[in-house]
């Protein structure tokens, strides 16, 4: 009788394919009469026409809820098929692509690149480690007037705080780079590393109050709760609280801001690390009046809002898994004024000169009342750094990271190698360890500001503080651990410069080097010669950071 049943099905079926077909060629004739008339893909009278027509023909009444979701997606699917007839030629998501793509410049070199705050602000920071340390800047009192600066042509580039992983979204950013007409250019995620600073002589216990910007003492609120005499005051920015505080010199007051702040306004590091979050994080987002299409872009933003229909945003957030493209954001903006209505923003992985994008975003235009795109760019993940002793075993071990994550990998003595066209030992031996210490300084601010990369670098680059800063602004940093022993006993040193003809030197650098790599490190971890086990532990310690875990070592 089962077989008799499923016969019977397999009749329906065949016939509901055949059926499926003419209405297939039928939708593409309508399509086609759509495309030579200019006309709009979705109509959303008509499919609702449509639908009460069919449901018209069900004669049980129990069967309208399944019928009504098959329908439903027939529908979408038709929709999909006039897209694909289209060649999304002559589509509202078409027409915009276009029309970012002939408007789009190339990078500007040597720009002039607005940010609020002063120097040593966290978007100083931003704006360094993404243009480099020698970038023209202009500081400006607010966000709005950083979009006008560049809305207005005082400005090639503005750097713009839009997200903390602590705080979530930075008030107003996103509303007014799409007010301002702007288009996001590139990003950079920033440490945000908070320490209370304060003039040579303070002691913890001597301080009574405590200066920042509202959104740092926010973010250090269970240190501050614990500190119970210390009142808080907020200030303009992280930046201007440190310089203040510095030019009182009042021992009893102190500021929260970064290590770098404390270096530039000579300001003594109290107490280090106070934020909630070990691993506070900033995204910063480089805008500008023109878009760009960089090399190497691979993450959209695009900001839209959906017609006020049954299902709308489900087909929308479909649109992108259809097309297999990874959304990695999707946030809600309040329209101010509207009755409850919301301006989407969504940052997915993709190249609007791709396929699946283009028909991504033609879809999504379908079920929309407007789509912007903000920009196309190359994401930035956060480096890995891995640091440590000659032979410690970095090298194998970032190298088979790098593949495991899909990032970059970089070693800091390759890239050195690469640009002078000599060897490690060979600039040692002829121009001097200073002069090599000079080269890796230059390298590794390069190196940092490169994003989505594991980068292995020599055991003395943590030794000049800068490096260290700039390392840990933009990655997070792994001290790898191995005992001098198992160094000596299986690792040929002869093309280490400091140890070549000295071996047995390698216990004094140890110990002169360890507290260094301790203090630079995020987390430590010891390598026991075995490297898929150091590289899981890695791996997983790496995703514990991402989620809060504190310092620590191991």
């Amino acid at each position: 009788m089962l077989k008799e049943y499923r016969n019977e099905i397999d009749n329906i079926d065949a016939e509901l394919t055949a059926l499926l077909e003419c209405r297939f060629e039928a939708v593409q004739r309508i399509g086609q009469y759509k495309s030579e008339h200019g006309l709009q893909i979705t109509d959303a009278g008509r499919e609702e026409q449509v639908l009460a027509n069919v449901l018209s023909h069900v004669k049980n009444s129990g069967n309208k809820n399944a019928v009504t979701k098959i329908w439903r997606h027939i529908m979408e699917t038709s929709r999909e098929v006039q897209l694909n007839l289209n060649n999304l030629r002559n589509s509202a998501g078409a027409r915009h692509i276009r029309e970012l793509t002939e408007s789009a410049r190339r990078p500007l070199t040597n720009p002039l690149v607005a940010f609020q705050g002063i120097d040593g602000s966290n978007s100083h920071e931003a704006t360094t480690a993404y243009f480099g340390k020698n970038v023209r800047t202009l500081c400006i009192s607010s966000f709005e007037k950083v979009c006008r600066a560049v809305r207005d042509g005082e400005a090639d580039y503005g750097m713009l705080p839009l997200e903390n992983n602590t705080t979530g979204p930075v008030a107003r950013v996103r509303e007014l780079i799409d007010s301002y007409g702007l288009y996001i250019t590139g990003e950079q995620n920033v440490r945000i590393e908070h320490c209370l600073l304060a003039p040579a002589g303070a002691k913890l216990n001597s301080i009574d109050e405590v200066v920042s910007h509202e959104q740092a003492l926010l973010q250090c609120s269970k240190f501050l709760e614990l500190q119970n005499d210390m009142r808080c005051t907020a200030g303009a920015n992280t930046a201007m609280c440190a310089r203040d505080t510095a030019q009182a010199g009042n021992v009893h007051k102190a500021a929260i801001a970064s290590p770098f702040a404390a270096k530039l306004y000579g300001l003594e590091i109290i107490k280090d690390n106070i934020s909630d979050n070990p691993n506070n994080c900033t995204r910063f987002v480089a805008v500008s009046k023109f878009p760009e299409l960089p090399d190497g872009r691979d993450k959209v933003s695009v900001l839209f809002t959906v017609r006020h229909r049954s299902g709308a945003l489900h087909r929308v957030l479909s649109s992108f898994a259809d097309h297999r493209l990874n959304m990695t954001k999707l946030e809600s903006i309040p329209l101010g004024g509207a009755d409850f209505e919301y301006l989407f923003l969504a940052d997915f992985l993709g190249d609007i000169k791709s396929e699946d994008t283009q028909k991504a975003l033609a879809a999504i235009q379908e079920e929309c009342v407007r789509v912007r795109l903000l920009g196309n760019y190359k994401s930035k993940r956060r480096n890995i750094v891995l640091t440590g002793m000659p032979g410690c075993g970095k090298n194998a071990i970032g190298k088979t990271l790098a593949e495991r994550l899909g990032m970059a990998y970089a070693d800091t003595d390759e890239m050195i190698e690469r640009e002078t066209g000599r060897s490690i030992c060979s600039i040692f031996a002829e121009d001097g360890e200073p002069a090599f210490r000079d080269m890796e300084g230059s390298i590794t601010e390069r190196a940092a500001s490169m994003g989505s990369t594991v980068i292995s670098t020599g055991g003395g680059t943590m030794m000049r503080d800068e490096n260290a800063l700039a390392l840990r602004r933009t990655g997070l940093v792994f001290f790898i651990n191995r005992p001098v022993e198992e160094i000596l006993a299986g690792v040929d040193l002869s093309d280490r410069p400091l140890l070549a003809k000295e071996p047995q030197k390698i216990h004094k650098l140890y110990e002169e080097r360890l507290p260094v790599y301790r203090a630079a490190a995020d987390h430590e971890i010891r390598n026991d010669g075995k490297l898929e086990n150091t590289v899981d532990a890695l791996d997983s310690l790496i995703e514990l950071l991402k989620s809060g875990e504190n310092k620590s070592s191991g």
